[in-house]
């Protein structure tokens, strides 16, 4: 094995692939333009590249680059996952429980004279494209001068021509946790409306993401790093009976100075329609002649329906069937209060939606007041993007209609082309419809607004599976895992794919591990037989029995038992899954015709008469 670089890192140029890696710049050249690189980022390059394609573990590059500090596992994720943007998701391969890889490099020479330097020195400033002024005016400055350069630059730019927005979890300084549903909602409503402005010139990342820093001691430059982004907007809320103090500023993530503030002190009435009020500001501040005199849409028009519009917003956003079940309370109380409330239908749409696709509640009984919702918050206001997106989703997975679904999501995405949610919901469309490619960019889009959503980053994966780039998909979830082990969606997609690259013997561990996670005793996982594909199978079956035993208790997806009837052996049974399915108008019956889990019964003619009758490019493919 080769030693360990320690104390100097060599400044020479090298290749990985078709890009050129300047250590001594921080950056990485190649078709596509230039990528600037964190001097810690570039510093795990190099090393990688010194090992010539050996297996690199975290805790060889934390004792290397980071000199033996304590740091997380999620810096060393971040900085590979930076790594793999600017050089292609296959340039650095994860070799489960061992490390990292890198792939087809010409390895750093040996520093000449004068090229070693010590790893102190190793921090350039990074240099923004844009200059900075005081007051919301000068964020408009931001934007403007920084797309300016990007166009007019004669080199290729240093980072795509976009520049990349969060805005952090509203500090909740009321010393009352059931306060933080006001933070939250202005935390979202300003997502929304700062995301819908000028997608060629600002990304605004999503919910799921910035809230995963809720409550943790993170420093600013730290979360700037992980999301990628090139500004924060941070702000906190404190309620004393009835006054509500908020306050706002604007970051510059490169140095984490401020740009902007602003406080405002109101009493409780004059909290109603802040978070649109503040998120105007800020848009208008960018790019005034983005919004031309759209008035800011209310979330209710009362103080007390208003409340009650964010609390379910923030029941919502927990996800979990009990609070999706409390979040349609609150938005059915804020109904109540006002009906004319766009926004309270909206989140009523998504809430009942969301029981259904998380087999929480029957489709036939959930999806038709879930479409109602959002077709009356759409005519309330048609530019709530999410609502279009929501609606869309229904009419793919409900009512089959392929050719609407697609024109709402479309429609979701130029109101706000920053909503990752209806990235995602398009990309599972359009892998529905055989337009593989599409697809896949269009979960990357989604995945590029939502960098740590495990949902998101899994979600990639599962595309990757069902167009059938196995290769591709055990790489997107051995990072997903690496994020988190014990999401069990990656893993049984993971096992799904090592089966189809040829690789049976981890397929069963990965399996295993899964079985583990769920309680399987180890006398169960013992008694499985010794060869791989058999024991997958009687996992599966395991799997079967344990989902028809909670039938009796909740509702169990009839398409889940359907594929594991597939993968188990059981064609008639899982035939006959199917037609419940259809019956049932399942959701997920929409992704039939691609879900590799059907393959052993896909030449029946029962299968193919199922396809035909829920569309897509399956039923109109000639005999």
């Amino acid at each position: 094995m080769q030693a360990e670089t320690s104390g100097f890192l060599s400044t020479a140029d090298f290749h990985v692939g078709d890009r050129l890696v300047r250590p001594g710049l921080n950056r990485i050249e190649g078709p596509a333009g230039v990528v600037q690189v964190e001097p810690k980022v570039m510093e795990v390059l190099v090393h990688l590249a010194g090992r010539q394609g050996d297996v690199v573990s975290k805790d060889e590059l934390v004792r290397v680059v980071w000199e033996g500090r304590f740091v997380s596992d999620d810096v060393v994720w971040r900085s590979i996952r930076e790594l793999r943007r600017a050089l292609g998701d296959d340039a650095i391969e994860t070799i489960p429980k061992r490390g990292y890889r890198l792939v087809e490099s010409s390895p750093p020479g040996p520093p000449g004279e004068g090229e070693q330097i010590p790893r102190k020195h190793l921090v350039p400033r990074r240099l923004l494209a844009v200059s900075l002024v005081l007051g919301f005016a000068l964020i408009a400055a931001i934007v403007l001068l920084g797309v300016r350069r990007f166009e007019t630059a004669s080199r290729a730019p240093a980072r795509p021509p976009r520049l990349r927005l969060a805005v952090l979890p509203f500090a909740n300084l009321s010393g009352d946790p059931s306060q933080d549903y006001f933070g939250d909602g202005l935390t979202e409503e300003l997502i929304s409306r700062l995301g819908s402005l000028a997608p060629d010139r600002l990304g605004v990342l999503g919910r799921t993401s910035v809230m995963s820093f809720k409550g943790k001691d993170a420093g600013l430059g730290e979360i700037a790093r992980a999301l990628d982004a090139d500004y924060l907007v941070e702000g906190s809320v404190r309620r004393d009976g009835q006054r509500v103090r908020v306050a706002v500023r604007l970051i510059q993530a490169s140095d984490q100075s401020t740009l902007w503030s602003d406080v405002q002190e109101l009493d409780a009435r004059g909290v109603l329609g802040l978070e649109s009020h503040v998120a105007e500001r800020v848009a208008r501040a960018i790019s005034p002649e983005i919004l031309p005199g759209r008035a800011p849409s209310l979330t209710a028009a009362t103080p007390a329906a208003h409340d009650a519009v964010l609390r379910g917003r923030h029941f919502l956003s927990r996800g979990m069937p009990d609070n999706l079940r409390r979040s349609v309370d609150a938005f059915r109380e804020a109904l109540a209060l006002d009906p004319g409330s766009a926004a309270a239908w909206a989140g009523l749409a998504d809430a009942l939606h969301l029981l259904v696709l998380f087999g929480a509640v029957p489709p036939r009984e959930g999806i038709p007041p879930a479409e109602e919702a959002a077709r009356k918050a759409l005519s309330l206001d048609d530019m709530l993007a999410d609502t279009h997106a929501t609606l869309g989703t229904i009419e793919f997975r409900y009512h089959w209609d392929w050719t609407g679904a697609e024109a709402e999501m479309r429609r979701a995405l130029e109101i706000n082309p920053s909503s990752a949610a209806a990235h995602h919901d398009l990309a599972w469309l359009l892998l529905a419809e055989r337009r593989f490619d599409e697809a896949i960019a269009e979960i990357r889009a989604a995945q590029e607004l939502e960098p740590l959503s495990i949902r998101a980053n899994a979600d990639v994966g599962w595309v990757f599976y069902r167009a059938r780039r196995y290769g591709e998909a055990v790489r997107q979830m051995e990072r997903t895992l690496d994020m988190e082990p014990r999401f069990l969606s990656a893993r049984r997609c993971l096992e799904g794919a090592l089966v189809h690259v040829g690789q049976p013997e981890e397929a069963l561990r990965q399996a295993r591990e899964a079985a583990r996670q769920e309680g399987l005793d180890a006398t169960e996982l013992a008694a499985l037989p010794a060869e791989p594909r058999a024991a997958l199978q009687g996992l599966a079956k395991r799997r079967l029995k344990h989902l028809i035993g909670r039938g009796s208790t909740v509702y169990v997806s009839p398409y889940t038992l359907a594929a594991l009837y597939a993968e188990s052996g059981g064609r008639d049974e899982a035939l006959a899954a199917l037609t419940r399915a259809l019956t049932e108008r399942d959701p997920m019956l929409v992704s039939l015709d691609v879900d590799p889990a059907f393959d052993p019964i896909r030449a029946d003619r029962r299968f193919q008469e199922i396809v035909a009758t829920v569309g897509g490019p399956g039923s109109r493919r000639p005999s």
